[in-house]
């Protein structure tokens, strides 16, 4: 079983996101993944927080995408240029269909200084 000095390893922050990275791993190592599947799977979720929410957009990695969501736009909103006070005009096709964690990221990007605009 992982503890936070394994998800700290994996070169973490401290905070809420190494609780959710072991709830999570809990999830994972319970659907039979090995530890060292499991560490993969965290960083994965780290690297890339939208192919994760493709693969699973409820439950324990969601949460754990969305504080890496939070902590993203943070760290962007530290920088130089400020987050936009509303993310730019976009239409979401099948709305009815997207999930609440889909539409924080998209709105978070486009609240970026770099964003052109969501109509692409």
């Amino acid at each position: 079983m992982l503890n936070g000095k394994d998800i700290l390893a994996l070169g973490w922050l401290e905070g809420k996101v190494i609780g959710l990275g072991l709830e999570t791993a809990r999830a994972l190592e319970y659907r039979g993944l090995s530890r060292e599947e499991v560490l993969a799977e965290l960083e994965d979720v780290r690297q890339d927080p939208g192919g994760a929410l493709e693969r699973e957009s409820e439950g324990p990695v969601a949460e754990l995408v969305r504080e890496w969501v939070r902590i993203g736009a943070d760290e962007a909103s530290a920088s130089e240029e400020e987050l936009r006070a509303e993310p730019l005009p976009y239409h979401a096709w099948g709305e009815a269909g997207v999930d609440d964690a889909a539409r924080l990221q998209m709105e978070t990007a486009l609240r970026l200084p770099v964003a052109a605009g969501g109509d692409r």
